[in-house]
């Protein structure tokens, strides 16, 4: 990762690196939206995620609340930066947050490419992601825990980032 802050605003949300202290915030946002996914964060890994090497996790603010969040992985060996959750409370859906937590990722990672996984019933984040300039790559199937089939989308970011 770059270490750089993003910098975004939608109306009063604004974007910034998640804390400690906004774990409960996350973890319901979290399980309202992916409820079963064995991947989710948990209440005792929290802090690790934190602290983690590779990792940002940001969160759309507005007023005191969290909002929504995203959590951005690299790993070493791997040319891209992977988005393994975003997601927006359902009290903020459609004002633009997913697209400030996506863009915030984008700028803060120093890989040249991002990607992420999207059902292929959610039109809306497909739609939200092909606007930002993401596209369609491939499809991973079995991917997620009902088995359902994942659509792998990837952004061109370029290869010179700080």
């Amino acid at each position: 990762m770059s270490g750089k802050e993003p910098r975004f605003a939608v109306g009063e949300a604004v974007l910034r690196a998640a804390r400690p202290e906004d774990r409960d915030d996350i973890l319901r946002i979290q399980d309202a939206a992916f409820p079963g996914d064995a991947l989710a964060m948990s209440r005792e890994g929290f802090a690790d995620v934190l602290r983690e090497k590779g990792t940002r996790l940001l969160v759309a603010e507005t007023g005191e609340r969290v909002a929504g969040y995203c959590l951005l992985r690299h790993r070493e060996w791997r040319p891209w930066a992977g988005v393994d959750f975003l997601c927006v409370d359902a009290a903020f859906s459609g004002k633009g947050l997913g697209g400030m937590l996506l863009r915030g990722a984008c700028d803060c990672t120093a890989r040249p490419i991002i990607r992420l996984f999207v059902r292929p019933g959610n039109e809306r984040a497909r739609a939200l992601y092909t606007r930002l300039g993401f596209r369609q790559t491939g499809v991973r199937k079995a991917n997620y825990h009902d088995g359902e089939d994942a659509i792998i989308m990837m952004k061109w970011l370029g290869l010179f980032r700080q």
